[in-house]
């Protein structure tokens, strides 16, 4: 997952973990573990006396005000049938409260794997997903967020915490993006982070969609330019193909099928997406990282064949 900057982590065990619980039941936890995927936030899975697990979130640098939107958001998903786990209503009638100073919110557990590599079905099963969240999502008017990396305020900031050998590479794509990211595309609620760590799937198909706290109003080439790299970085199939699986599958999906010129300017949009990955990946301490979404982001298009996908 990737957010605007890793944070403090804070010390826990069952007890304080207890009374946060205590918010929702003042049934006995008798088990925890740490879930080190979020960075954001924290997150803990607890077990009850009767067997049950949760999920306790601990906002750390996502605003805890957010989770009020990312809870309407959640019902929309869930509502046409997108898996995403959900806020539960704490005994203060609210989906988050506090504890010590500490913001949290409860999910309910839902089982499951995340992916080990991109095969051609879990590419096309992104595309469709990516589809339907767009469609259920559209018309719901998400304001920009600090979680939200793929924003061109939060890249810059990532970009003044680098000073890495590809600072000036990374300094002039933004500085060429800045345009683009003003054209008037369509816009949706995008996700701004599908891809394998953030989602559980089975049998080449995606079951559970998480990290819903990046979503915000934004152009929708951006989510199809982000999750084409973690391709890129980790997948087997080539540029092109990747690509033209994921548009079929997204069109097949979305309220609107991707537009010529949407699809002529994805090169545009992933240079930038890969620039602001690298920035992010700069400040946060994975340099080895750097270096290969500026070269994912650099592997050749062609637009002309995609168009008549």
């Amino acid at each position: 997952m990737l957010m605007r900057r890793l944070s403090i982590r804070l010390p826990m065990d069952l007890e304080q973990l207890q009374r946060i619980f205590n918010h929702y039941s003042d049934t006995k936890l008798t088990d925890w573990q740490k879930n080190d995927f979020p960075v954001a936030n924290q997150s803990f899975i607890v077990t009850t006396a009767d067997g049950e697990r949760f999920v306790i979130k601990i906002f750390i640098t996502q605003e805890p005000e957010s989770a009020l939107i990312e809870a309407k958001i959640q019902e929309r998903l869930n509502g046409d049938g997108i898996i995403t786990p959900r806020y539960l209503q704490l005994n203060n009638g609210q989906v988050m409260d506090s504890e010590k100073s500490h913001h949290f919110a409860i999910s309910e557990f839902i089982p499951g794997q995340r992916p080990s590599r991109y095969t051609k079905s879990l590419i096309k099963s992104f595309g469709q997903t990516m589809g339907l969240i767009h469609k259920a999502l559209n018309g719901l008017q998400v304001p920009s967020n600090d979680s939200q990396w793929l924003s061109m305020p939060n890249a810059w900031r990532s970009l003044r915490q680098y000073s890495g050998q590809y600072t000036t590479e990374i300094e002039q794509t933004l500085n060429q993006s800045e345009a683009i990211l003003k054209l008037p595309l369509p816009e949706t609620t995008i996700h701004g982070d599908l891809m394998d760590d953030n989602v559980f799937a089975a049998n080449g198909l995606i079951t559970v969609v998480f990290d819903i706290e990046t979503a915000q109003t934004g152009l929708r080439v951006l989510d199809l330019s982000r999750t084409y790299l973690s391709m890129m970085l980790r997948g087997d199939y080539g540029a092109d193909d990747t690509m033209r699986l994921l548009i079929q599958a997204y069109n097949a999906e979305a309220s609107h099928p991707l537009s010529s010129e949407e699809i002529g300017y994805l090169p545009d949009f992933i240079s930038y997406t890969a620039a602001a990955c690298a920035a992010w990946c700069g400040e946060n301490t994975a340099g080895k990282f750097v270096g290969r979404y500026l070269e994912a982001g650099k592997r050749r298009l062609d637009t002309r064949l995609l168009k008549q996908s």
